[in-house]
């Protein structure tokens, strides 16, 4: 009887070490999931930040900002 005692509880641990290793697997993948959309992100940002300087030079060089037109006048 302590022979079979001794095989369910192994049975149990392997179970606990497999379930436990599963979800530190998932939350792994969601490390990565959100490290991704961050670089992704981060892209984004970068490119529209880079449209924002294009169009304020463009604007700036083309055309007075109108608070400036005000004190002029």
């Amino acid at each position: 009887m302590e022979n079979n005692g001794s095989v369910v509880l192994n049975v149990l641990l392997s179970t606990a070490l497999i379930w436990s290793i599963k979800q530190i697997a998932n939350k792994e993948k969601v490390i990565q999931n959100y490290q991704k959309r961050d670089e992704e992100n981060e892209k984004q940002l970068s490119e529209y930040n880079r449209m924002l300087v294009k169009l304020l030079i463009e604007r700036g060089t083309g055309q007075k900002p109108k608070d400036e037109e005000v004190i002029n006048k």
